[in-house]
Formats: C-alpha cells, structure tokens, sequence
C-alpha cells in the first residue's frame, strides 16, 4: 500500500496542548499512514459559515438514522472518584451537546469539503477533527462511514475527565483509519447493527460508549479480536496498516501502563530536556514557552545548588543560549530584552514565570510533580530536585 496521508485538524484557537500530546503519540508508530497536525478553525461558528458556506453543495449527503437505539446518557458509577491514580494534563471542560448527530455530521461533512478543497486534499486521504463539540447522543468518536475518509473525536468528551486524553484520544487516532478503510461500505447505523461490540472484548470494534472502566481495558487489551481480524481479511484490508495500527495500540498501552506507575509511586519517569520538556514514557509534553522552557532549563543545569534570584545575572550567558536556541522571531535584540527583564532582581518577571513553569509541571503530572518544579523558600537559592540520572537532553 502507498503512504496514506491522516489528516488530524485541531481548532485554530485551541493552544492548550491536548491535541498535541495525542498527535505525537500517534507519530510514534512508523507505517503507510502519515499523520499531519493542521490548525483550521471549524469550532467558530463565524469561521464556519464563512469557510463552509460555499461547499454546502459538494458535501455528500446523509440520511436521517434512527438513534434511539443507541443513546448514551453520562453515566457517572466509573466516574473520577474512582479513577483518581489516572491524571495528566487537566482535562478541558466538557461541552453541553449542542445538535443531533445527524446535525453534527452534516456540519462537519460541510467541513470536510472546505478543508479539501482549501488544501487540494486527494480524496484519498483521511481527514479527522478534533473537536470540542458534543452532541446529544454522546458519542466520543463518529466515523463518517458512507464511503467518506473523515471522522470526529471529542477532546473535551465528558470520560476525558477520567482518562488520560492524550492516550484515549491517540488510541483512536490509529483505530479511526482502519474504520474508515475496513468499513467504508458501510452506515453509521449499519456498523452499529452489525460488526460493533456491545459486551467488551478488549477490541477495537468494542463500542464502550460513555464507559470509563471499559474504555480502559479496551486501551489496555490493545488488540483486535479474532473475528474482526477475519473480517479485515475477508475486506481485503492492507496489513500494513493494520500492523501499524496494532503497533500504535502497544504504544498506547504501555504510556498507559506508565503513567499509572508513576502516579502511583512505583516510578519516577526520565524527563527529556530539549527545545521541548518531555516525559516520552508517559507521551506528555509540558506546553512551556520558549521563555519558560529557558528558565526552567537554566535552574535545572544549575544542578543541585540551584540559584538565588538576585544571583540570576551570573547565569546570563546560559539563559541566554537557552532562549536563543528556542527563538524563532527575526528580531535578535528582542532576545536581549527578554533575558535583560528576567536578571533584573527589581522585575518580578522571573517570579512569574517560574509561577507559569510549575503550574504547567502540577497540570501535568499532578501530586506528583513535586522533584519537578523550581523550588525553594523564600531569599533561598531555588533548584529543581529531580535526580540526575531521571534528566535525558536531546
């Protein structure tokens, strides 16, 4: 099979970083598809009338389905209350359903067409929306079907707040392209009759809906049953692909099986210092800026003697590299005002930023991130605690 491009389109406006932990899960399983992160604003209402408008003619057309057979109320017993050991990044705040899925599809169906022909896109290729709306129905995931290459994941799905996002959220990014290819024949109605799973199999076609611990086992189990594999054969499905999709789930499961360790004490994770702060094992990236990635990295190579603010212009010529290095403004003098405010002991600059740092460290890794922050009593040098051996620079 030829590398097929997925298309993965987040809201424009979105910068809280959820979408790019799942899209660099999704990047870890090398194979025919490609994935590529694309900003396009399809969650303003505004930004969608004016880029849809003129493509409500090319979108294809949908049937009303019967839905009452698969409604899916918020079922709260497999709530957070019972699934506290499992946090990272601060869940976004669910949305309150806002149209039918028949309306949700049709809107996004227009989106599609917008999209495709903004970019040339061949339509072959495979566009999915990470979006922040909800529908009445409650579904996380919606497979196009129909013969179309899209589909919709829900970041902001009310089970995000119980479940690691950008691992639930990676794990459909592989699963949603072979649902796409294998089932492409096929209704949404049709697939739900015929080939989901309504009892758990630790599947991908295990349907879970709004269930927080069937969820998690199907992220776990990272497979596909016997039959569906059959299936896949008998649809002549690329195996390719479907490898690699096996493979993202094995990614997924073990992030999962990480991330679990280390909140609950087993493990301290190795944090990743580049132009990026990562924590590849559990797949979390700290959404830092390049200022706050500069300060932080300054205090962590200052080692266990860490710094006291007022001594912060002995360290000039390091944080000046450090934000050299992450600067992409053409401006070069603007690097000098930046580091000139943050040595100033009578701007509060720094203080602020440290603020940032740490707070973006506890949205991470919650209660425990405490070795992680810069830290230090008031007129004390403030370090980062962290062993050495846990720090990888790249």
């Amino acid at each position: 099979m030829n590398n097929l491009t997925v298309h993965v389109l987040k809201p424009a406006h979105l910068d809280t970083g959820h979408a790019e932990d799942a899209f660099r899960v999704a990047q870890q399983a090398p194979g025919p598809l490609q994935f590529e992160l694309v900003e396009w604003e399809f969650d303003s209402p505004i930004a969608f009338r004016e880029q849809a408008r003129a493509c409500l003619e090319a979108a294809p057309k949908v049937s009303e389905p019967a839905w009452g057979k698969i409604w899916s109320a918020v079922r709260n017993q497999f709530g957070v209350d019972h699934l506290k050991d499992i946090e990272q990044r601060e869940p976004l705040q669910p949305a309150a359903p806002s149209s039918s899925l028949f309306s949700f599809m049709r809107q996004f169906d227009q989106q599609e067409a917008a999209y495709r022909k903004a970019h040339a896109v061949p339509p072959e290729d495979i566009v999915i929306f990470l979006t922040t709306q909800g529908t009445f129905e409650n579904f996380l995931v919606v497979p196009g079907f129909s013969g179309r290459r899209m589909g919709t994941i829900q970041l902001n799905h009310p089970v995000m707040q119980a479940i690691p996002s950008h691992l639930l959220v990676g794990y459909y990014l592989f699963a949603l392209p072979i649902l796409l290819l294998a089932y492409a024949d096929e209704t949404l109605e049709s697939y739900l009759a015929h080939h989901a799973h309504k009892d758990v199999q630790g599947c991908l076609n295990d349907l879970c809906q709004d269930d927080v611990r069937a969820l998690i086992l199907k992220t776990k189990t990272a497979d596909v049953c016997p039959h569906c594999k059959s299936e896949f054969q008998r649809r002549q499905l690329d195996w390719d692909v479907v490898r690699q999709m096996r493979n993202g789930f094995e990614i997924v499961r073990q992030l999962q099986l990480n991330l679990e360790d280390f909140l609950d004490g087993f493990s301290v994770p190795n944090m990743t210092l580049g132009l990026r702060i990562e924590f590849k094992e559990l797949g979390i990236a700290i959404p830092l800026s390049p200022k706050e990635a500069a300060v932080y990295e300054t205090f962590v190579e200052a080692g266990s003697e860490g710094i006291s603010l007022h001594d912060l212009n002995k360290h000039r010529n390091q944080l000046h590299d450090a934000y050299a290095k992450r600067y992409s403004g053409s401006n070069r003098e603007d690097i000098n005002r930046v580091v000139n405010r943050l040595i100033d002991p009578l701007d509060p600059d720094v203080q602020q930023v440290i603020s940032k740092v740490n707070r973006k460290f506890n949205a991470a890794l919650g209660d425990r991130c405490a070795d992680f922050l810069i830290s230090g009593k008031k007129g004390e040098p403030k370090r980062v605690l962290v062993q050495r051996h846990h720090i990888r620079r790249s």
